[in-house]
């Protein structure tokens, strides 16, 4: 007992409350499994039921992007994953059906099937892209297990995977490159390894035992790696960590004392932070993890499960879940915002103020511009049609609100303290 005791303490001493969580509003319910940046104003988010989200103002807002060109029998098919190579060109993969990625050019207004027709991966699940011409699937054939697919144009290639069972839902839940090493996590207590750019891929040991399944992978760096994976047979889940590359691997959050959540997906941010997003063992809620360090993890229960997490600029951080929930680690009105862009149109002052602004507008161009609080609502929207503005905000309590111009003279925001 006492060691138990021990195991415990040192668990939850290393589990701290993280930062806040935003709620962003969606145009779906629907479920919504992964989501790409390929810049900082635009990123994709695909769902269940063909659902495909599109923003180009860093997230602040998002809209359906047509399906003009993707032919399926019905509307019920997923979107298990995106990757976009940059704001234009971009593949998605859809699940259930034996063909290959579609591919835009355009930003998503209209989508081609890629597709080899020689396949034998019935089913497709991952999809990792170097560049347009460059890219692996993963997934499981029609009665084999895990299997990889790489196409370098012009052609496909069949990758050589030393793992058979005959069993096609030991697929591979997801692929991550680091250079010419590759990681992909099955669909059951093995990962594969790559030490030639994708051609042969070896078996390698997680060491959990065969009711554990693989989830997630993703290189912090060349040779930390993290994988998370849940425990179908019981309720207790976790992070794994590899210190040389994904040959070897380690506890590094084992939640069986704590938390019992499914570990279902992993992020990095530009600035080192790891995320994993995480569904909680009764199926309706959710926890996030981080660590800044490598070493603590702090945590944030959240309403959904989270499928899928991805960042762009310094850290801001998306996740994307369950019934169409979408949420962001920085106020929603601030998302968008350059700061640099703003100070060469726009002065206000005095800032901190009480009950009274001024915005002076040195393009001397109408602008519409709206105030935000913490949450992103809206709390006063007008028009600057003179060089100088001055706003009343003594009805609103004492805070942090964001001036934000909705004009693309402008493009950026400014922080606005009350006191």
């Amino acid at each position: 007992m006492k060691t138990l005791l021990i195991a415990f303490f040192t668990l939850t001493a290393n589990l701290l409350i993280a930062q806040t969580w935003y709620e962003v509003s969606v145009p779906t319910e629907n479920k919504l499994n992964a989501i790409d940046f390929p810049s900082s104003t635009t990123g994709y988010i695909v769902g269940d039921s063909l659902t495909i989200l599109k923003t180009t103002n860093g997230g602040a807002t998002w809209g359906q992007v047509p399906l003009t060109g993707i032919v399926v029998n019905h509307l019920g098919y997923k979107i298990i994953d995106v990757d976009f190579v940059d704001e234009n060109i971009g593949f998605i993969l859809i699940g259930g059906v034996n063909q290959g990625p579609y591919k835009t050019i355009d930003g998503g207004d209209n989508w081609v099937l890629f597709s080899n027709g020689l396949s034998n991966m019935c089913y497709k699940n991952s999809i990792f892209v170097n560049t347009e011409n460059d890219f692996f699937l993963g997934g499981a054939g029609c009665f084999q297990s895990g299997q990889v697919e790489h196409f370098l144009d012009p052609n496909w290639n069949f990758s050589t995977v030393n793992y058979e069972s005959f069993n096609p839902s030991e697929y591979i839940a997801e692929i991550d490159f680091n250079n010419g090493v590759g990681i992909a996590a099955m669909h059951n207590e093995y990962f594969l390894r790559s030490i030639d750019s994708g051609v042969t891929w070896d078996t390698i040991p997680s060491g959990l035992n065969n009711t554990f399944k693989l989830t997630s992978v993703m290189f912090a760096t060349a040779d930390s790696v993290y994988a998370g994976y849940e425990d179908v047979a019981s309720s207790g889940s976790g992070i794994l960590r590899s210190y040389d590359a994904g040959l070897t691997w380690s506890q590094d959050i084992n939640s069986a004392l704590f938390l019992y959540p499914s570990f279902l997906s992993l992020g990095k941010a530009t600035n080192g932070d790891i995320y994993c997003g995480a569904s909680q063992s009764n199926g309706t809620q959710s926890i996030i993890f981080e660590t800044t360090d490598g070493v603590n993890w702090n945590y944030e229960n959240v309403d959904h499960p989270i499928n899928g997490i991805d960042s762009y600029g310094f850290d801001v951080t998306f996740a994307v879940g369950d019934s169409g929930y979408v949420i962001v680690n920085k106020p929603v009105g601030t998302l968008g915002i350059v700061n640099e862009k703003f100070l060469n149109t726009i002065n206000v002052y005095p800032n901190p103020t009480q009950d009274f602004f001024t915005i002076e507008n040195i393009s001397y161009q109408k602008v519409v511009y709206n105030l935000f609080n913490i949450n992103g609502q809206i709390l006063i929207s007008d028009i600057i049609s003179t060089n100088r503005t001055t706003v009343d905000i003594s009805f609103l309590a004492p805070g942090i609100y964001y001036l934000k111009p909705t004009e693309n003279v402008l493009g950026a925001g400014q922080k606005i303290i009350k006191f």
